[in-house]
Parts: structure tokens; sequence; C-alpha cells
């Protein structure tokens, strides 16, 4: 059973992730693609975590 709170990061995690990629594509910002990836590995990995 997942903890709520790491359920809630990951998502906050996630919605970084989407907010990054969104500023990369509107300003053609691409270390904002990094950015973005990087949030989007550390949502994955709070959603991972026992």
């Amino acid at each position: 059973m997942k903890k709520t709170a790491d359920i809630a990061i990951a998502i906050l995690f996630a919605g970084f992730a989407l907010g990054a990629f969104i500023t990369a594509i509107a300003f053609s910002a691409w270390w904002h693609y990094i950015t973005g990836c990087m949030f989007a590995i550390l949502a994955y990995v709070c959603y991972k975590a026992d």
C-alpha cells in the first residue's frame, strides 16, 4: 500500500515536470527539458518508493 504522502509528492513533481516542458516549448528554452526530465524521474522514484 502506497503512502498518501508519496503519491502527493509524486503528483507535485509530475506537475513541476509538466510545467517545465510547457515552459521549454513556449520559450524555446532547451534547459527546461533537462529540468522536466529531472522532475519526471523524481516523480517516478517517489511513486515507486515502497
